[in-house]
């Protein structure tokens, strides 16, 4: 049975160990600046260090902050006769989307008869104040159902662009964001130790919202990233249903795959 981390720090050592058979020691206990999470150590004796880091997409991360300074959004809308759950998305500006916007895009589709209402597969049928309107306050679905009348429920933001790679460049977004953050001073910094043959950085992918992460689900790159010296092996991974969907390279081998459950 294999041991469960609540940890994402100790979830990624626990892939690596499972991948390269060496053990994480914890190096950085939350009282000193600048030191790197783990070392993994061989049989041999030699070690390896290893950063855990996150790949996040900063607009979501806005608009999801955004939202929750707001609550849960339940918010009610005289004159409509269906409760509504409305889908909203990085566009949406949680401190404008009063009564009377939602009742733009509401009230036309329940004149309609529409109860179920999507973005964009549904912006040529439905009725245009209403697809301006949603489209003006950054929503993208509305469906109503019985429940109290009027009574509207603002999901948090989705991010609605997926980022699935092309078969002539695979999983060009994610080695992009491990570009990104092994260019960053402080993973350098964290992983610049002399005589190491290896270094790692592991890439949590933000689980908040996988779509645009669709990548680790398709075909390994076809080319390497580019990486600094103080980096020899970059680590992306994420969880759809509680296992973990995981890339690593390493000029040695390439690309590989691993998926598992810790």
């Amino acid at each position: 049975m294999p041991t469960r981390f609540h940890d994402s720090e100790d979830r990624a050592a626990s892939v690596v160990s499972a991948v390269t058979r060496g053990k994480p020691v914890r190096r950085d206990d939350g009282k000193t600046p600048g030191v790197r999470d783990f070392d993994i150590l061989f049989d041999d004796g030699h070690i390896e260090p290893l950063e855990v880091t996150r790949g996040t997409l900063p607009e979501l991360n806005k608009a999801l902050d955004a939202h929750n300074r707001r609550g849960k959004l339940v918010q009610s809308v005289p004159g409509l006769t269906r409760q509504w759950h409305v889908f909203s998305s990085t566009a949406t500006s949680f401190k404008d989307l009063t009564a009377s916007r939602l009742a733009d895009v509401l009230v036309p589709l329940e004149n309609s008869a529409i109860d179920t209402f999507m973005l964009p597969m549904d912006a040529f049928q439905a009725p245009q104040d209403a697809v301006q309107a949603a489209r003006a306050a950054g929503l993208l679905a509305a469906f109503a159902h019985m429940g109290e009348a009027g009574k509207i429920v603002v999901s948090p933001p989705n991010d609605d662009h997926i980022w699935s790679s092309d078969h002539s460049n695979p999983g060009r977004h994610a080695i992009g964001v491990a570009e990104d953050l092994a260019s960053k001073p402080d993973n350098r910094h964290k992983l610049a130790v002399r005589g190491i043959v290896n270094s790692h950085l592991f890439i949590w992918i933000d689980e908040t919202n996988y779509l645009p992460w669709a990548d680790l689900l398709g075909e390994l790159p076809n080319r390497a990233p580019s990486l600094p010296p103080e980096i020899t092996i970059v680590w992306l991974a994420t969880r759809v249903n509680g296992l973990v969907i995981c890339w690593s390279y390493a000029a040695s081998r390439g690309w590989t795959a691993w998926s598992g459950i810790v």
